[in-house]
């Protein structure tokens, strides 16, 4: 199967390499099961990312103390666009993230590292064959036995590719042809196995057997992680629909217990990115409501375990800091974020001379540019008072020229 390319490659290829580790470990012990290591393999990755967990629940706790000083600053200047207005602002801004020792860019910067490794999890647990070898093999057994060049000319086939969107053109060389119709026989249900079968009678009980072994690896809880839960409902699987059902419950509390962490006691109607993480809260679980009903169950289960876990994270998080005084907190902020400022070898003259520098040269611009317009508008003037050529005027300024 194709693995995951571009700027997710990496990040894809060392979260592949631990999900075959985890699998090869289980089936040592002879337990075989998908279902079991999706919910370990994204167990490990977010305790490997909780370090990052804790930052960035820290910042909201933090964003939260100073959001009303922030929010005096910002209806302090309402309204005033000149530079020295806007320069003071930023500040006076400035001022209060260093009195709690917290840097403007700190969540944002905990989230652009999440968001890579978070959507690299999702490739690898969309194309678990691609990374695990011990189950793509049922796949190349089909293909070795059939051919690869009749299965491509297969209607079955085909029509499974373009309903998922796999192109089977242009294709070249062995190994890119066998991983792309890996990628197709990944979507197939077991009506799509039943046709292949009958299209392809000598290759039956090698089909029969490796299927077999497929859905053995994938069967979860009764269902089959290969297959979407409107498949499975539609074939009176009626428990894949508390797959949906669980995740946008599941991310719905954890999206509002997240709101909560952030918004504190403002109820956000004066703050847009308050209002937009209110809009996010509702918005996400109808998403995931809509992805894990539609695509594969294995989607589901990763969605469920995430947000089940971020709900544990977020509650014993907000354990230790109601433990905390929150003068604690911010001398921790600020020792931290001096360590920063030492190492960087950025001390706190140097700051405010740079700021100061900065004001002298938005003054400097401000005057200059002043003095231009005064000139453009003092020849203005003189242009529009000067005289017609050989009207009275002129000869009067002639003669008071030349007194």
């Amino acid at each position: 199967m194709t693995q995951t390319s571009g700027p997710l490659k990496p990040f894809a290829k060392v979260l592949g390499l631990m999900f075959e580790y985890i699998y090869r470990f289980f089936a040592h012990f002879g337990i075989e099961n998908v279902g079991i290591v999706i919910i370990v393999f994204v167990l490990i990755v977010k305790l490997c990312m909780f370090p990052m967990t804790i930052k960035q629940q820290k910042f909201s706790k933090m964003n939260t103390i100073m959001q009303p000083e922030l929010e005096a600053i910002r209806k302090k200047y309402e309204g005033k666009k000149d530079n020295e207005s806007m320069a003071a602002m930023n500040n006076e801004t400035s001022e209060v993230y260093k009195k709690y020792g917290v840097s403007p860019t700190g969540g944002c910067l905990n989230m652009l590292i999440q968001i890579p490794i978070m959507f690299a999890l999702y490739r690898v647990v969309m194309n678990i064959p691609a990374y695990v070898p011990q189950i793509k093999i049922h796949y190349t057994n089909i293909i070795n036995s059939i051919g690869a060049s009749n299965l491509l000319n297969n209607s079955v086939v085909k029509d499974v590719a373009n309903s998922n969107h796999l192109s089977l053109e242009k294709l070249s060389g062995n190994t890119e042809i066998s991983n792309r119709i890996v990628d197709v026989l990944y979507k197939f249900n077991s009506d799509n196995w039943k046709s292949l079968k009958g299209a392809f009678d000598g290759s039956a009980d090698i089909i029969t057997k490796n299927v077999h072994s497929i859905d053995k690896a994938n069967s979860f809880l009764g269902m089959n992680l290969t297959q979407s839960p409107k498949y499975l409902v539609g074939n009176h699987v009626y428990i894949a629909i508390l797959i949906p059902i669980l995740a946008a419950l599941t991310q719905f509390i954890s999206s509002k217990m997240s709101m909560a962490d952030t918004q504190g006691k403002d109820d956000g109607s004066d703050n847009p990115m308050a209002a937009s993480l209110k809009s996010m809260t509702y918005t996400m679980p109808l998403l995931s409501l809509w992805m894990c009903y539609s695509f594969a169950t294995c989607i589901g289960i990763y969605w469920i375990v995430s947000s089940v876990f971020q709900m544990f994270s977020t509650i014993i998080v907000n354990k230790y800091f109601e433990k905390t005084p929150i003068e604690k907190l911010v001398q921790e902020s600020q020792e931290r974020a001096q360590k920063r400022r030492e190492s960087l070898g950025i001390d706190d003259e140097s700051i405010k001379k740079a700021a100061s520098i900065n004001s002298k040269k938005i003054n400097s611009f401000e005057q200059k540019a002043q003095e231009a317009k005064d000139n453009y508008e003092k020849l203005q003037a003189e242009k529009n008072n000067t005289p017609k050529k050989g009207s009275i005027a002129d000869k009067a300024n002639l003669v008071d020229k030349y007194k």
